[in-house]
């Protein structure tokens, strides 16, 4: 089962459970996200399936879904996958270190062994942690897809946008 059809059943899981025994305290955002987020990951099913191009898009996601591109949410997978311990070991065998930050290093053990879609283009940039950024580029060399790495200022977070168009 690859990682979007595992969180599919776990997200449906949680749907029903709340259906069936609702919580008086809870919130009815917490359902909401749930169903949100299970309808992010049919779609994201369906478009590999499709064999759409995903993409890891740095800071560029609006930007990169706008040119059509798939989001891998490739380190969010990695920070949800219920088999770290088999990734580890992959990671291991692919002459990787283990001992690298496991939110970056384990979406390289998920591309290669296709529990994701491999991403056609990976975006870097320099605010990222080493890790982070090293990380992408292994994930780039992996999956032969095409690299770009993009000098942004300290405060792109918040209009990185503006970075490519050269608004200031």
């Amino acid at each position: 089962m690859n990682f979007f059809e595992e969180e599919i059943a776990k997200l449906s899981r949680r749907v029903k459970k709340i259906e069936e025994t609702p919580l008086p305290g809870k919130l009815k955002s917490n359902k909401l996200l749930y169903e949100v987020e299970l309808e992010l990951r049919q779609q994201q099913l369906e478009a590999w399936h499709l064999k759409r191009p995903f993409v890891e898009p740095g800071l560029f996601q609006p930007l990169l879904q706008a040119l059509g591109f798939e989001i891998g949410d490739y380190i969010m997978a990695a920070d949800r996958t219920s088999h770290a311990d088999q990734h580890f070991d992959t990671v291991r065998t692919m002459g990787f270190p283990d001992s690298l930050c496991d939110r970056t290093i384990v979406q390289l053990a998920m591309i290669n062994g296709q529990h994701m879609p491999p991403p056609v283009l990976v975006v870097m940039h320099n605010n990222a942690c080493e890790a982070i950024k090293l990380s992408a580029n292994a994930l780039g060399r992996l999956s032969d897809s095409q690299m770009y790495a993009v000098d942004v200022p300290v405060n792109a977070e918040e209009s990185p946008v503006e970075t490519l168009v050269g608004v200031s």
